[in-house]
């Protein structure tokens, strides 16, 4: 009776030293003086908010579902310098997590720019519903509506909103390939996304009919709606293409005497390009959208790609012109640049493609990490990933550093991520029933037991693991994060519009003023060219 007396004592000092050790470690973690302690896990400060030593180190993401005296962060590298993949169902709250994360690096560089410092740092959102935009330009009204006004005209004059579907028209010089790309490789590029439009695939011989057609339309200074204008005429585009600088395009023309069949297919596609006001005065800009300036520090940009129901072939070109101008800006940022935070909602259907799918992703977050820009990839479930390519996913799961893990139907095959450690006690067994062999549930029932709870957590509840720590997913609650209706709506359509973004009215004014005009002059025998002076092309 007495040695069981002792032992108790003996348990219970031994609790009390363990739970002193660990609040001392906590406490060098959050001033940053044991490099040993687990940097992920903080404590909150009096105030409830964490300690300001972690949040100029860190971005704090929600407090520990079992202790909610303490608060999980990601470290700056796992948002700056790293991919991450979040997973969660409709109403699981990735999109706040997101935005609380967005809105603290907002507040530093908007802290920055107050003390007269430049920003280090650019932010770039990519959606195709129309979902997370909307909020996210609400989050900067917010936080902006707190700062002094001069601040505010100098974000503004960074903040670039490209929604092709909604009611601001901003420029694309579509038909102008990016800088260090060859105007074939472009041609074809645009041809494959043309052949996205419709539903139906292109034939054998429209896809490179349309790329030779795109090249004669750029060597000869046409806009796209110009270009598909002159498609009407078979006679001048084809004097025209007979003196284009291209062989390509002049060997390809000389042998066709007679209208290709896939001709009026072709035109069919782009009329669809350029049958709403807006897009036709977008596509006619001869300079514009500059995505290598977008990766800029202090840029802000929102690509909002989703429209209306009957969209969704528009949707889907967009995002692939997003995805292929992205990639090829990525791609020539020099090494060591400085960090661009991406957040891509829904990644699988902006990153969707043709071919192998799976390794242009690969090369791409692979190149993305190198050159500086992080991206954060947020989908429902992997099922949604898999529908688009089965390729993506496992693309995804080697390149990112942090998986984050929410409420979702198909949670059994992201099982890896689960913190399975052999270790969950047994329930306790009836008295009348024979004593279990463990206390322990075996790793199959524990792994089960897991599933089942991981499927049933309620909305802002998320697995967290970073495999930079090396350590098993930790059960987050995020952090309350409500965004205020919008209170200022000339702020509010100012960033709608963004530094770009133009009226009908407006363009129709500025052309005017300029002298310029979308007529043609075909002369049989001669190029076609625009009538009025011309502008150069690209920024």
């Amino acid at each position: 009776m007495l040695s069981r007396q002792l032992a108790r004592l003996l348990v219970r000092r031994d609790r009390r030293v363990a739970s002193r050790a660990e609040a001392e470690r906590i406490r060098r973690a959050v001033s940053g003086s044991d490099p040993e302690g687990d940097p992920a896990e903080r404590v909150l400060g009096p105030d409830g908010r964490p300690a300001e030593a972690v949040a100029n180190t860190a971005f704090p993401i929600g407090t520990l579902a079992g202790d909610p005296s303490r608060v999980l962060t990601l470290e700056r590298a796992d948002v700056l310098e790293s991919h991450s993949v979040t997973y969660g169902g409709t109403g699981a709250g990735k999109t706040v997590l997101w935005l609380s994360i967005a809105a603290q690096e907002l507040r530093r560089m908007f802290g920055r720019i107050a003390r007269g410092l430049p920003p280090d740092t650019a932010i770039m959102v990519i959606e195709p519903k129309h979902d997370l935009a909307p909020q996210f330009l609400l989050l900067l009204e917010h936080l902006l509506s707190a700062e002094p006004s001069w601040v505010i005209e100098r974000v503004l004059a960074n903040v670039t909103t490209f929604g092709p579907l909604g009611r601001f028209v901003v420029p694309i010089p579509i038909l102008q390939p990016p800088s260090g790309v060859a105007p074939e490789v472009h041609a074809m590029a645009l041809s494959n996304l043309v052949g996205r439009l419709s539903g139906s695939a292109f034939g054998p011989k429209q896809q490179p009919l349309l790329a030779v057609i795109l090249l004669c339309l750029h060597a000869a200074g046409l806009t796209l709606p110009e270009g598909v204008a002159l498609l009407g005429d078979w006679t001048a585009l084809r004097s025209l293409a007979r003196q284009s600088p291209h062989p390509m395009v002049r060997d390809y023309f000389q042998e066709a005497v007679r209208v290709p069949s896939g001709l009026d297919g072709i035109r069919a596609r782009l009329l669809r390009l350029v049958f709403t006001p807006n897009l036709r005065a977008a596509f006619a800009a001869r300079e514009g959208l500059d995505f290598d300036a977008s990766l800029a520090p202090g840029q802000i940009v929102i690509h909002d790609l989703g429209g209306s129901i009957g969209d969704e072939d528009l949707t889907d070109f967009f995002c692939g012109f997003s995805f292929g101008e992205l990639s090829q800006a990525i791609r020539r940022r020099p090494n060591g640049a400085p960090p661009v935070i991406g957040i891509l909602d829904e990644f699988q259907l902006i990153l969707q493609g043709d071919g192998n799918v799976g390794e242009r992703v690969a090369k791409l977050l692979q190149t993305a990490r190198s050159r500086g820009v992080a991206l954060h990839l947020l989908t429902q479930g992997p099922a949604s990933v898999s529908a688009v390519s089965p390729q993506i996913l496992s693309a995804v799961h080697t390149n990112v550093s942090s998986e984050i893990l929410g409420p979702t139907d198909d949670v059994r095959s992201l099982a890896h991520l689960l913190p399975v450690t052999g270790r969950r006690p047994r329930a306790r067994s009836l008295p009348w029933e024979a004593p279990p062999a463990s206390p322990w549930v075996s790793r199959d029932e524990e792994l089960r037991q897991l599933l089942e709870e991981t499927q049933a957590l309620p909305p802002r509840h998320f697995w967290v693991r970073a495999k930079r720590r090396a350590q098993k997913a930790t059960l987050v609650r995020t952090l309350d994060f409500h965004l205020p209706p919008s209170r200022d709506p000339r702020l509010a359509e100012r960033l709608e519009r963004g530094r770009l973004g133009r009226t009908l009215a407006e363009l129709e004014h500025a052309r005017r003023e300029d002298g310029t005009s979308a007529r043609l002059r075909v002369v049989p025998g001669a190029a076609a060219a625009p009538i009025g002076r011309r502008r150069p092309r690209g920024l």
